[in-house]
């Protein structure tokens, strides 16, 4: 393995680094606090070590690469968790931004474990890395070399090995003494949670919450890393492997957005049903750009490299035998024929963000249907589709019912899931909460003196807020009513789309984001890009800062008092 010194390492790593830092919401300097520092430790303390020798996140990097992802994909699960549900809200607000970013290291430090418990690193002379004494990437550049190696232990099952305990050694090297002290004045509790979880020391029986979030995105993960591994596809034989090729061909033109998900004219696209891919157009457009690299032994016929995709298990086989599948594409006429993959992650896997399902695809009924939609997208009396391969969403750990005396308590107490979209029915109405008079926590409803307490859902005009249920009225209600006092600055302000709603801000009022969003959408009031009609949560910027917001029409914001 060569050695590479820490800022080179983080280089490999670019665009994952760039949307990190567009998730954490934060300034420039307390980024490189908080966050800079830690990444930084890591580069240099695993330097390029794989995670494993034979699975996941194998390689150059992969350990590097695998820590980056679990704390990247947590950081965004935590922000559908109310960690502090009991709290009241100013509490909260002092609270939750530590345990996301407690959840962040933790899922960055928890495989740290591994350069311990299943490998030996050595230099060129001989000498073997002191672990416990120095980084990695310090140790290498003290003795001046440029390659390393590493010399499995044997993890049979016979054989008893020490276990994730060992990860706080590497963690507490890491995590700096402020980021420590920062969650510790929020709470007692932050760091020996945080603790617990890194080391994986929470029983299956009562797992805290992090703990919930962190073994679901383990998952996910590392099920996205085999999907997209080319070792996952085809039979190791003596020649040449086409599979890889042919893969990488494909998540490079969708990457580079030559190839789109469900807009017009389209190669991919998802439905309930799964991943399609237009067949033989998306074959030749893959035989282009290998043509043009000066890639050589490509089967030049698209009926061959159907075959080699099929042989591999890339592409599902039709009921009645063949690969071949009919879709109908939403506001279109035209029937296409369709290979269909078995795993979306093969494809969506090059990606950070899986797109939205189009609904079915394989039936002209339900395809007209979609079509006959005023805005071009399915009706919200149908359910939503739901996607199991993608780690684009926080969780949805609150009630179905949005009442307000249970939806914050529960949230901490359902197990987190990556991923799936809720359904939504119109026919369904949420049940008004007479309980719910303002932004008090729900454990200090019973404490409240009603005569003093200001009723925050009259600040929604009535002619507004009548297609809301009741919390999502007073979470609109509290809105206006930091707005007016000066207390929303950085979190909430007018954007280009509409005015925008940063989702730490509205996680401090004890809500569940996504049972918010889809009452906001169910009464009309919510932008969605026109691309992807059915994503409520979206990047933009708020002040200058880039942030993940649920944002409302300009309309309504101007109606409301948003916006003068």
């Amino acid at each position: 393995m060569t050695f590479y010194p820490a800022h080179q390492v983080l280089a490999t790593q670019a665009d994952l680094l760039h949307r990190l830092r567009l998730a954490t919401g934060v300034g420039d300097d307390e980024y490189q606090r908080l966050y800079g520092t830690v990444i930084t430790n890591l580069a240099n303390g695993v330097n390029l070590l794989p995670a494993t020798e034979t699975g996941t996140h194998q390689g150059a990097g992969g350990l590097f690469r695998l820590s980056l992802e679990l704390g990247f994909y947590s950081l965004q699960a935590s922000e559908a968790t109310i960690f502090a549900a009991r709290a009241g809200v100013e509490r909260r607000r002092l609270l939750e931004p530590r345990w996301r970013y407690a959840t962040w290291l933790a899922g960055m430090c928890c495989e740290l474990y591994r350069p311990i418990t299943t490998m030996i690193v050595t230099a060129p002379d001989g000498d073997q890395w002191p672990t416990y004494r120095l980084p990695l990437g310090d140790w290498l550049e003290e003795k001046g070399v440029e390659r390393y190696y590493i010399r499995w232990i044997d993890q049979s099952p016979g054989k008893q090995r020490p276990g994730r305990g060992a990860a706080a050694t590497l963690a507490h090297r890491l995590i700096p003494d402020v980021a420590l002290q920062y969650l510790h004045e929020g709470s007692n509790d932050i760091v020996p949670t945080m603790i617990d979880v890194i080391t994986g020391s929470f029983g299956s029986h009562n797992p805290h919450p992090m703990a919930r979030i962190i073994e679901v995105v383990r998952e996910k993960v590392v099920a996205r890393d085999n999907a997209i591994r080319p070792q996952t596809y085809g039979k190791l034989t003596v020649g040449q492997h086409t599979e890889p090729h042919l893969l990488d061909a494909m998540r490079r033109l969708l990457k580079a957005g030559k190839w789109t998900v469900n807009v017009k004219k389209s190669r991919l696209w998802f439905g309930d049903e799964g991943l399609f891919l237009i067949w033989p157009t998306a074959a030749n457009e893959m035989l282009d750009m290998l043509r043009q690299e000066g890639m050589a032994g490509i089967p030049q016929d698209s009926q061959t490299i159907l075959e080699i995709l099929a042989e591999a298990q890339v592409f599902e086989a039709h009921h009645d035998g063949g690969y071949f599948w009919t879709v109908y594409p939403p506001l279109s006429s035209n029937e296409l024929a369709a290979v269909k993959f078995a795993n979306p992650d093969t494809i969506f896997g090059a990606l950070f963000d899986a797109p939205e399902s189009a609904g079915v695809l394989t039936s002209r009924v339900e395809s007209k249907a979609a079509s006959d939609n005023t805005s071009g997208v399915r009706s919200e009396e149908q359910p939503t589709a739901t996607s199991s391969s993608v780690l684009e969403q926080a969780p949805k750990t609150g009630p179905e019912k949005p009442c307000p005396s249970e939806s914050a308590t529960e949230a901490s107490q359902k197990p987190a899931t990556i991923a799936p979209k809720p359904s939504i029915t119109s026919s369904a109405e949420p049940e008004p909460c007479t309980r719910h008079k303002s932004r008090v926590a729900p454990s200090q409803s019973k404490d409240r003196q009603p005569k003093t307490e200001i009723d925050l859902a009259e600040k929604v005009k009535p002619e507004l807020g009548n297609g809301l249920d009741a919390l999502t009225r007073d979470v609109f209600g509290a809105l206006l009513d930091d707005l007016r006092a000066g207390k929303i600055t950085n979190e909430a302000g007018k954007c280009k789309e509409g005015y925008a709603i940063g989702l730490e801000h509205l996680a401090s009022y004890g809500i569940d984001i996504t049972t918010f969003a889809v009452a906001v959408q169910k009464a009309g009031w919510l932008y969605t890009p026109s691309d992807k009609p059915n994503k409520k949560i979206i990047e933009v910027q708020i002040n200058g800062k880039s942030q993940r917001a649920i944002v409302i029409k300009l309309h309504v914001a101007i109606d409301m008092g948003f916006v003068a």
